[in-house]
């Protein structure tokens, strides 16, 4: 996508509909997550879960240009040699911005007002960024390097010829490891408001690591 003044309108453009597709329905995501890593240390396998998202609590009122995003579910033994399933759960806060969204981690203040501390809220606040996703034209997002082949949500056959994907990216570093993410987003054609399902994958690499997490978002039939 080149830079000018019309690739950032239509970046914003991709911004706002995604983040308000993702805003207007509260419906859960059905999360599948898998792990694969060169680090025989390190969480392998396939997690399942739930991921919801949600306006940002600032006392008693929302923030309508933050959505926070939390996920649950849990994961077998991937050796089988432990019935008991680890649970987990994480959250991120997505912003968008007149320029673009992006993706925080999230900051919990439990210093909040006496009246949300009487109703069991907290403020939800952002931390310090994750990435900024820069959305790309369908001919880059599917060259190779990107590495989207099990990453493209797949078409129904309700909605097969009438969706197309989106993709975008985001990069971060922590401390020596970095994180290169990618997105993909299946909505309907002409109508960025509607995603049929999505999905991200983050490939992390270090003096430690060399890990690739992919994540589908699909709704329940």
């Amino acid at each position: 996508m080149r830079e000018g003044p019309d690739s950032m309108s239509s970046s914003h453009c991709l911004a706002s509909g995604i983040f308000k597709a993702l805003s207007t329905d509260s419906r859960p995501w059905n999360l599948t997550r898998r792990l694969k890593s060169d680090n025989h240390r390190d969480m392998q396998g396939e997690l399942k879960g739930t991921a919801t998202f949600k306006p940002a609590c600032n006392g008693r009122s929302g923030i309508p240009n933050d959505l926070v995003y939390e996920e649950q579910g849990e994961m077998r033994d991937p050796s089988g040699r432990n019935s008991t399933r680890m649970k987990w759960s994480r959250r991120y806060m997505w912003r968008l911005s007149d320029s673009s969204l992006s993706v925080w981690f999230v900051k919990v203040n439990m210093e909040s007002s006496k009246e949300s501390a009487q109703d069991g809220q907290t403020e939800d606040l952002p931390d310090y960024i994750f990435h900024q996703l820069r959305f790309m034209d369908e001919d880059e997002g599917e060259k190779g390097d990107l590495e989207v082949t099990d990453l493209v949500p797949p078409a129904t056959a309700s909605d097969e010829g009438e969706t197309a994907v989106l993709f975008a990216r985001g990069s971060h570093l922590c401390i020596k490891d970095n994180y290169e993410t990618t997105y993909a987003f299946r909505v309907s054609k002409g109508c960025f408001g509607c995603i049929h399902n999505w999905a991200s994958s983050h490939v992390v690499e270090g003096p430690k690591k060399s890990q690739r997490i992919v994540n589908m978002y699909t709704r329940a039939p």
